[in-house]
Order: C-alpha cells, then structure tokens, then sequence
C-alpha cells in the first residue's frame, strides 16, 4: 500500500499563505462600494481607495471615467474606471484625509475634497441638460373654484411640473413660476396650456390666484389671493402627452412661524411643495410671509396611498440677490398644526473667488453646517464644474476641476447627517434642513 502523500514545507507554507489572502479577501480582492447614490464610506481611510461613479440620474456606472486622488490640488494617483464604473486606488499617501477629483466625456467635473473614507461613490451630472418634453394640459372647474371671488378682477392661472429635487442642488428651483399660463375673467371655466416636464412619471399642479381690483383702475390697491388648486398624479411624460385637472377650491392652509432671518437678508418668504419619491417635488405657485403667515395649500393630496407629503420651503434672500437661506420642512400631511421654521443657518463667506487654474476657493466655515456643494457656471449660465467639501471648520479651501476658472461659483452650507468619512448624499436630500448659499 502506496503511504500518503507528503508536501514539503516549502509548498505547505505557500498554500498557508495563499489561503490568507484569500481569508482576507474581502479588503484585498473584493471592491468596497460607498453609499449607492453617491457619498463616502467604507471605513477609515488606509493605503487604499475604492472609487465608483454612476451617472447622477441614471443611476448606471460611468466607464473610462478619470479618476484622480490627491491633497491640496496635487495629484497623487490615477486610474480609469472599468466597465462597473469602478476604480481601485493604493498608495502610501492615500491616508488620513484626501481630494478625489472624476472627469468623464459627456459630464460635469466633479470634485470629492476633504475624503476619509476608504470608498467613494462619484454621481456625475451630464452637461446637457435634462430633456423636456411639453405636455398638453387643461385645467377644468375654475369657474366654481372661484365663484367667491370679487365681482371685479381676474384669475391667473399657474402651472408646473414635478422634477426630481435634490436638496444639494436648491434654491434656484424655488422659485414659482413666473407668469401664468392663463389669464381669465370671472365666469372662464377651462385653462389649456403646454408646460414642459422632465422625463418619467410626474405630477402636474396648477394654482389658482385670484386678482381684485377692487372696482377702481389704480393697481394700487389691487388685491391678490390664492382661491383654488389642481393636482394630478402619475402623469406619465411622452410626446403627445395630455392631461386634464379639476380645480378645486382652498380649503386648508398652513400656519407658519419664521424666526428673524441672518443679518442682511430680507425678502422673506415660504413656498409649499407636493412631493413623492417617484415624481419629484412640485412647487405651487403661492406665497406667505411674516406679515402674511398663512400659506394655503390643496387637500386630499397628501398622506395618502401613493406616499405624497407636503414640503414648505422658506427662504430669507439679500436684496441683490447673492446670498439666500432655506429651511426645508418635509413630510407635512397635518395643516392644522403650525410650522415652526426654526433658525436660519447664515450664508458662507467667501474669501476669496478663483483666480488661477485650476481654480482654487475659499471661504470661511458654517457654523452648523456639516457638508458644502459647490458649483461653477460659465458666463451662459451651463454648469461646468461640481464639488463636495466635507466637514471641516475655520476657514476652508477647495481646489476645482482643472478648466472652470471663467465661472460663477455658487457655495450652498448644508445642514445634514454627514461627515468625512461618511456621507450619504441621498440621506442628505432626505434630511437637510437648513442651508445656505452665496454667489461671490
């Protein structure tokens, strides 16, 4: 009978090691992701780096995506995204705190600063802007909806679109719009009008705003009022499109308590939305004030089935216009309690604009603000640049894409769940409340 077999020690060893590595494989062989739609986790952050980019509304992996990590604006490593849209990153200066910066053809730079976790996932905005598609609409009802109204005057009738929301990406989509889609006398039942929709399944509001003149030719004296609402939902949007809303009148309203808003801001004011994780935010167009606290709203159209709530978003705006403060109250369904707002967070100071390439800025630390989103227009108003900054305190620096200098940057404080090591920009638009920008 043949005796087993034996392995040299050599072998026996070879094999022992082999089965480590493969024991710990998790950390060597298998890519650690961050948060799924876009953010840093993973771990502290040692020797090396897991980056995945998708793209920001997709949702898909972004192959032959550059991938550049570094400190204080000098690179340190590259590598090209694969076609998972991953990239794995190792170098010794990889530790403690980094910068990652992913550029892909057909999409917005962007920039990750102040990163200490060890995965990162990148969501890169395309440079062309989202298509729209116009979509037929008809608001039927008006007639009864404001058979209140004064005998003299007219109703202006509002419309928009649900689009999706990200807090990162406010205030600009705050505004309501602005002119109406409808000018009618007193007696007009139906308003039929093109507005224009993103892609997808969205909700088509309108607001009906009444005008007295109060039986004189001054506009002086004039009068204006929200008498009514539409709301339709799962609207899918294609071409040829259409759809119809029935008015109704208002019958609810909401009850607001601003605070004193941050020193030089004025213009204060809150604006209701509707809004659903499947269609977007809709924001009507009606307006309340600390004067004019009640802020009314449609009824039957949140909390219920399809998981629609209410948001009230305030918004304290400098007379020139170049710096804003927002609160965001979600998922409101109860109009009969009031809406405490809170406190405001002050809008960042920025020392000093880019000047050279690649842009560098910098500007002074929020306080109760844990993340910054940063953005570059060019002179046509086109995004050309993004950025992240991680917490951080004092005064804080952020070195941009190569290519942007000749921008407008915008710096948005943000209050939210987040730090340098975990950050989760989906939870961010969940649960912001308060931010702030400045337009240097």
């Amino acid at each position: 009978m043949r005796p087993p077999r034996t392995l040299p020690l050599a072998a026996v060893t070879t094999i022992l090691l082999v089965s480590l590595c493969a024991c710990d494989g998790a950390d060597i062989l298998t890519p650690v992701d961050g948060p799924p739609g876009g953010g840093v986790g993973g771990g502290a952050l040692d020797g090396t780096l897991d980056v995945r980019v998708i793209d920001a509304r997709a949702r898909t992996p972004v192959a032959g995506a550059s991938v550049s990590v570094g400190l204080d604006g000098a690179s340190v490593i590259s590598a090209t995204t694969d076609a998972s849209g991953r990239a794995r990153l190792r170098a010794a200066a990889i530790s403690g705190v980094v910068d990652v910066q992913v550029r892909a053809a057909g999409y917005v730079a962007t920039a990750w600063i102040g990163v200490s976790g060890r995965a990162v996932t990148v969501p890169l905005t395309a440079a062309a802007a989202p298509t729209t598609t116009m979509v037929a609409v008809t608001v039927r009802g008006i007639a009864a909806a404001t058979s209140t109204g004064p005998s003299m005057g007219s109703v202006e009738v509002y419309l928009a679109a649900s689009a999706p929301q990200p807090v990162t990406g406010l205030p600009p989509a705050l505004e309501p719009p602005a002119a109406p889609a409808c000018m009618l006398t007193f007696g007009t039942d139906t308003c039929s009008a093109n507005v224009p929709a993103q892609d997808g399944t969205r909700a088509m509001v309108a607001t009906l705003v009444v005008s007295d003149t109060r039986g004189t030719v001054d506009p002086a004296d004039d009068t204006r009022s929200v008498a009514g609402f539409a709301v339709t939902r799962g609207v899918s949007v294609a071409p040829s499109a259409a759809v119809t809303l029935d008015a109704r009148a208002t019958a609810t309203a909401f009850d607001l308590r601003f605070d004193d808003a941050p020193p030089g801001l004025a213009g204060v004011i809150g604006v209701p939305g509707l809004a659903s994780a499947s269609e977007g935010v809709a924001f009507f167009a009606n307006e309340a004030s600390p004067a004019q606290t009640r802020l009314a709203a449609p009824v039957d159209v949140a909390g219920g089935s399809g998981g629609a709530t209410f948001w009230v978003l305030a918004v304290a705006s400098a007379p020139a216009g170049d710096s804003q403060s927002v609160i965001v109250r979600r998922q409101l369904a109860d109009t009969a309690a009031p809406v405490a707002l809170g406190a405001w967070l002050e809008p960042p100071v920025v020392t000093s604009s880019p000047t050279s390439e690649p842009p560098i800025l910098t500007f002074d630390a929020v306080g109760g603000a844990a993340i910054y989103a940063l953005e570059g227009r060019d002179p046509a108003g086109a995004l050309v640049a993004n950025a992240f900054v991680l917490s951080g305190a004092g005064r804080l620096t952020a070195h941009m894409p190569a290519g942007a200098a000749d921008t407008r940057w915008t710096v948005r404080a943000i209050d939210a769940p987040s730090s340098a090591s975990d950050t989760d920009l989906e939870r961010v638009d969940r649960e912001a409340a308060r931010l702030s920008l400045t337009r240097p």
